[in-house]
């Protein structure tokens, strides 16, 4: 099952049909955590939207704006999230003009994708390369008996 971003208006919102996106989003999360220690900016209202949207409580925001660097701020933000939390995480992250750290995330360290598939899991990626493999080769193959075949006919 595919995670789902709705990119239609500013006001978006992140779903997830099942706990099982919730898993895969952590999962995302603590793959690539050493990196995003460095590439969060949290003090620019990331924090208070966290709190805005339950991810921290009040006690747990001034506990984290007591951290003396933004590395440490953001290790203590990214300790603290748990599977309910992790999508209003990436909400919030949106919310305060984050978009390249979700897709950083969702694409576990990544490149975004052109077409925004978002976490395909690597079953589904390999099936969708071993299809379009094959349609690229069938295509191929009646391109050239085509090509074949008119020949053929220009000779008679």
């Amino acid at each position: 099952m595919a995670l789902s971003l709705d990119r239609s208006t500013r006001n978006t919102s992140i779903t997830c049909g099942v706990s099982d996106d919730r898993t895969r989003i952590l999962s995302a999360i603590t793959k690539v955590k050493e990196q995003l220690a460095y590439i969060i900016e949290p003090d620019f209202g990331l924090l208070n939207e966290l709190c805005k949207v339950s991810v921290l409580s009040m006690r747990q925001l001034a506990t984290v704006r007591t951290c003396n660097t933004v590395y440490e701020r953001n290790d203590a933000i990214l300790n603290l999230l748990t599977e309910d939390k992790c999508v209003r995480f990436l909400e919030a992250l949106r919310q305060t003009d984050q978009q390249h750290i979700v897709n950083f995330i969702i694409q576990k360290g990544g490149k975004k994708r052109q077409n925004d598939f978002w976490l395909l899991n690597l079953e589904a990626q390999h099936t969708l390369s071993a299809s379009l493999s094959v349609c690229l080769s069938v295509h191929h193959s009646l391109h050239g008996s085509a090509e074949l075949l008119l020949g053929s006919f220009k000779k008679v």
